[in-house]
């Protein structure tokens, strides 16, 4: 990814309406060459209006879309020289897989022949080279997804737009398929805006993540920051699953509205602390007698699910907090519910949420 200053896009105080529903609220969003960022959100949240506007679909109320440096804000979808793969792919029926991917480039007015030799060389990037003949219906899901790919690519766009492409296709294809298009991302040096509500996705796939709800930028950053450092409990919540603690500050301790003590690894002036589950270890070992010792507790174990490679645990601290713990599953430690555990938390897995609001 190249230094940010170098934007392809440049997103400033974006605004849309529809009658009386804000959709979208002052955006602003900078994409840097060759950067992959996502723009995660729930549904109504803001984030396919924004990508439309990018597109050129639909017009802000005010604000301005810059594409490398040139004002595109009431520009064509046709002028903007941006490749866009749709959730249903929006191949040709009646077309070859080759004239599919062969179509933008005979709309740019390229002769046939240099047309074909770099649709099958985009064909070739996804490894659809011998499938030229066929036709969509022809196809698997996968298969269609990487000829609507190859066509968003071929004309070796200014930016690539991603609008869910991987929402129709079962999980293990779906995986397959976020794995090599990450990859061509990086080997061709796309600057790419993927769309998803899978924060799972989000978290693979991006150089950064743009956190979106009620038409705002809730927090932008790397799938670390936003993971690890979220600035609000709706962002802690919706990216990853989330043990939140009300409370008082007082130095490098937190105390929790129930009378559990947290240490800290730097003193915080928040009154609402993050712990991911996956954070937390249980153990049988007694717990310490000394009630001074930070961030050991009893707990005892109210239910669990089995989820494969891990066991997802409800626990209750004695002091009454339930807490969420993710341990990794092994059949010779399966802790049964009503058993008295030890829990334990570091320090620096003990986060403050900067974001006084519940927004």
């Amino acid at each position: 990814m190249t230094n940010e200053n170098q934007a392809v896009l440049d997103v400033q105080k974006i605004r849309k309406t529809y009658g009386r529903v804000e959709a979208l609220r002052e955006i602003d969003l900078r994409v840097a060459a060759g950067e992959f960022l996502t723009l995660l959100g729930a549904s109504g949240s803001g984030k396919t209006t924004l990508l439309r506007i990018i597109a050129g679909f639909e017009t802000p109320d005010s604000g301005r879309v810059s594409i490398r440096g040139a004002d595109m804000t009431w520009a064509s979808a046709a002028e903007r020289q941006i490749g866009m793969v749709f959730q249903n792919y929006a191949l040709f029926p009646h077309l070859t897989v080759l004239e599919n991917v062969m179509f933008p480039l005979e709309m740019r007015r390229i002769t046939r022949r240099a047309a074909a030799d770099r649709a099958r060389a985009a064909l070739d990037s996804v490894h659809l080279g011998v499938f030229g003949d066929r036709y969509p219906r022809q196809l698997s899901g996968g298969q269609q997804q990487r000829v609507a790919l190859a066509r968003a690519i071929v004309f070796e766009p200014s930016l690539l737009l991603l609008d869910e492409p991987f929402s129709a296709l079962d999980r293990r294809l779906r995986e397959s398929m976020q794995q090599e298009v990450k990859q061509l991302q990086s080997s061709l040096g796309l600057t790419t805006i993927f769309i998803t509500h899978d924060q799972e996705e989000a978290l693979v796939m991006s150089d950064r993540i743009a956190v979106i709800g009620g038409g705002a930028i809730r927090q932008i950053g790397t799938p670390a920051e936003i993971y690890y450092h979220p600035n609000s409990i709706s962002v802690a919540t919706f990216v990853g699953e989330s043990n939140i603690f009300e409370g008082a500050p007082k130095g490098r301790s937190f105390y929790a509205a129930s009378g559990a003590h947290f240490s800290l690894a730097a003193p915080t002036d928040c009154n609402r602390m993050l712990i991911r589950p996956e954070a937390i270890t249980l153990s049988r070992a007694s717990v310490p007698a000394d009630p001074r010792e930070a961030n050991v507790f009893a707990a005892q174990v109210l239910d669990r699910s089995f989820v494969g490679g891990f066991t997802v645990y409800r626990v209750r601290l004695a002091q009454g907090d339930e807490v969420s713990v993710r341990a990794i599953a092994r059949e010779d430690a399966i802790f049964q519910p009503g058993e008295t555990l030890q829990l334990t938390v570091a320090p620096a897995d003990c986060r403050p949420l900067t974001d006084r609001s519940a927004a």
